[in-house]
């Protein structure tokens, strides 16, 4: 357990270095050198959203991603973020220079990273909040949401090919001034009418009364028609100056509140796109305490309209919906006193809806319950699978022959030395974690068992099963090794797997 802890306050403090953003690129734009900083994660799937972040005046790309931050945000929620440069550290708020300017860039993307055009967000602070009124003036109909900050529009009535939902949000020690009214008056330009106020947001998909001293309060307008899932919003913060607010102990984080607000949002309604699913996919030798399963989604969905069914031959399971999800994770529940035969069932999930309309999605997962030949198979092979000097023992302290003792205190000394040097010593902090890992390793050093993993293996993909030496299955596995087993191109591949 010690170890297992040390191991989570090592990850917790690499997790907490802050990400490196890539230098300027310069590219040659309608005759004109522009410039722009841009990041996607190393796993970006493809038909990812786009967000376009811009400066205010007088200022760059460089600070505005120092104050937003959106690249911790796209980290974690999979989409590419461009930081764009204006001319002169301005924007061109009358002509089209800037407009064929973010034009190019959501081309530019697409080439790159097949960005999907149905979910580009225009966001900006200052003047770069004007551009983002001027914009979606002139190209709505490319914007699936927009989300100024500090940055009011001059003439506030919507004048575009599209009506596009808006988050503006404002500090009221900001020239605060008449920004509710231009907000309301463009509003009610789009139809919406119907106004909601929170004096104490706790921040999108919270309880409005969960934070009762926070210093945000949220305006909010939308249709009286129910067709209509159009909104516009003011997120303003208490005594909160010209600036793009993190502050998130007495308030929200205006990054993620334009997200959360954003992502709701596609030119065509689509259904949230799947990130995983728990058990995962072709889990096998599940027994009947096997019973819940839970699809997290890259966006919101209707909860209520969502259905679940298990089949397996003539045997067909309905499976309930648990009280707790929420609009981007759904668990479902093999209801009491339903009885799971033995066998290969297909899980499938469907009716899942974007709360703002669109076509359904559907999901179809495999799970075998009892137990399956997969787990006995690689018992024939065993001897010839273990690597010479790697001792077959299920993972005990008994087992292994190691001072496991003195191994914890060389950890914990390391961790405690080094930790500090995280912000102060990169590079030494770099190299001292290298060295924590060989001692990780020392606590390693014999056979746990087999992971099998199924399906086509060649990428790493496909579910694992872990099996000790015996042939028992292991469900979660915290620490060990393992001899791993891939199927790739029809061939078996054998390597180590270190489980920590």
């Amino acid at each position: 357990m010690k170890r297992i802890l040390l191991s989570l306050l090592l990850i917790a403090s690499l997790s907490a270095t802050a990400i490196d953003l890539p230098p300027l690129e310069y590219n040659d734009v309608n005759g004109q050198r522009r410039s722009m900083i841009v990041w996607a994660p190393d796993d970006l799937p493809a038909n990812s959203p786009l967000v376009i972040s811009m400066h205010g005046y007088n200022q760059d790309a460089g600070y505005q991603a120092g104050q937003s931050h959106w690249e911790n945000c796209a980290d974690s929620a999979k989409f590419v973020i461009v930081y764009p440069n204006g001319i002169d550290r301005a924007w061109d708020l009358g002509g089209t220079r800037d407009i064929k300017y973010i034009d190019w860039i959501m081309d530019e993307m697409v080439k790159r990273y097949g960005i999907n055009r149905n979910r580009v967000y225009l966001t900006g602070f200052s003047m770069g909040g004007m551009f983002t009124y001027y914009y979606i003036k002139k190209q709505g109909d490319k914007i699936a949401a927009a989300a100024p900050v500090s940055g009011p529009d001059g003439s506030p009535s919507w004048s575009g090919t599209r009506r596009v939902p808006i988050l503006h949000t404002h500090g009221t020690a900001d020239n605060y001034g008449n920004v509710y009214n231009n907000v309301k008056n463009w509003a009610n330009s789009e139809n919406l009418t119907e106004e909601k106020y929170i004096e104490h947001y706790a921040g999108r998909g919270k309880a409005e009364n969960s934070k009762p001293n926070s210093i945000a309060m949220l305006y909010s307008w939308t249709s009286s028609d129910p067709n209509d899932k159009n909104e516009v919003a003011l997120l303003a913060i208490r005594d909160k100056g010209h600036w793009h607010s993190e502050d998130v102990g007495p308030g929200v984080s205006t990054t993620q509140e334009i997200w959360k607000f954003c992502k709701r949002y596609s030119l065509i309604p689509e259904a949230p796109r799947m990130k995983s699913i728990e058990p995962e996919d072709n889990s096998f030798d599940l027994t009947s305490e096997h019973r819940t399963f839970t699809l997290a989604l890259g966006g919101e969905l209707a909860v209520k309209d969502v259905k679940a069914q298990m089949t397996c031959g003539e045997v067909a399971i309905d499976l309930e919906v648990v009280e707790e999800s929420n609009g981007s994770k759904v668990s479902f529940v093999i209801p009491e006193g339903v009885e799971i035969p033995d066998g290969t069932y297909t899980l499938t999930i469907s009716n899942i809806l974007n709360p703002t309309g669109g076509d359904p999605a559907e999901y179809s997962f495999t799970y075998s319950y009892g137990d399956t030949p997969a787990g006995d198979k690689y018992k024939e092979e065993l001897a010839a699978l273990i690597v010479r000097g790697w001792d077959a023992y299920n993972y005990t302290e008994e087992a292994t022959g190691l001072s496991l003792t003195n191994a914890r205190k060389r950890l914990k000394k390391n961790l405690e030395k080094y930790t500090d040097w995280s912000s102060t010593k990169p590079s030494a902090y770099e190299k001292a974690c290298e060295t924590l890992e060989r001692d990780i390793l020392i606590l390693e050093n014999s056979l746990s068992g087999v992971a099998m993993v199924q399906g086509d293996g060649a990428s790493n993909n496909g579910a694992v099963q872990y099996f000790t030496i015996d042939g028992r299955p292991v469900t979660n596995p915290t620490h060990g090794t393992y001899i791993t087993v891939r199927n790739v191109g029809g061939e078996r591949v054998v390597s180590k797997t270190f489980v920590r």
